[in-house]
Order: C-alpha cells, then structure tokens, then sequence
C-alpha cells in the first residue's frame, strides 16, 4: 500500500498509489476479530454506500481531499469538484515539495529482495501483484497469488 497525506489546518488530501486496489485488500490484519466482521457485513449486503467504498474491487480514488471543519469524518471527497481546484492544487504542491525535500524511498517500487523476504516469510498471503514478479526464484515454495484485479 503506498498512500501519502498532507493535512492542512482544514484540509486533507490523500495521493493513493496503488489506486487499482481496495483499501480492505488481504493484510496481516484478516485474522482481527474486527476484520472478520466487515467481510461478514459486506457479504451479508449489511453495510451503507459509504462503508462500502472500503470494499471497491474496483480499487480506490487516486487523490481524496476532505474539508475537516465541514467534514471531519471525511466522508465527501472534494477532489473531483471544481469549487476546490485551488485548494487540491496546492495541496498537491506541498506533497510534491515534501518528497523532493525529504527524499522520500516510497517513490520507487519495492526492492525484488524485499519482495522475496516478504514473500519467503508469508508465503501465499502475499497476494498483490507485484509479488509475482520475483515469486519463481523460490522455486514454488510460493504458491501464486491468483491475483487478477483489473486496472482502472
């Protein structure tokens, strides 16, 4: 998962990377007793539109900007509407210089030794797709992820 957040005195805008996936995607947390009963609610058809947005298979938004002082559960993304071009172009821009200052390592994809050190510890938990790339230097002590989320 790669997110970034810039949260201003009234805003917060969030860049999604990895906007192909949903944010309840398979994670060391499915064996948490609260995990388990958001699968049962959505399955059972249980849960609001907005709860639900953490089940997209289609994936997430790649950018989400909340006004905190009228929306502070940030449940309106404000990204898409035109009143707030300003405000998401300059929180665009505060992210943009705080990757350059800081030099920030999420930038470039995941190392094949991470990967492969991720993937010999968990095995086929690790399900998201970048995983396949070095999953046959195991030797098929990985099994596949399976994975086959469409892009958006």
């Amino acid at each position: 998962e790669k997110i970034r957040a810039v949260i201003t005195p009234r805003f917060k805008y969030l860049r999604n990377y990895t906007d192909d996936r949903p944010f309840m995607q398979p994670t060391y947390k499915d064996g948490w007793e609260v995990s388990k009963k958001f699968r049962k609610m959505m399955a059972a058809g249980e849960m609001n539109e907005v709860q639900m947005i953490f089940f997209d298979p289609d994936g997430k938004e790649p950018e989400e900007l909340y006004d905190l002082s009228k929306d502070p559960h940030e449940i309106n993304n404000l990204a898409k509407d035109p009143k707030y071009a300003k405000q998401l172009a300059k929180h665009r821009a505060y992210l943009a210089e705080w990757i350059k200052k800081t030099g920030d390592k999420g930038q470039e994809p995941e190392s094949d030794i991470g990967l492969l050190c991720a993937l010999k510890r968990w095995g086929n938990k690790c399900v998201n797709p970048e995983y396949d790339r070095v999953r046959h230097l195991l030797g098929g002590k990985a099994a596949p992820s399976n994975n086959k989320k469409k892009k958006k």
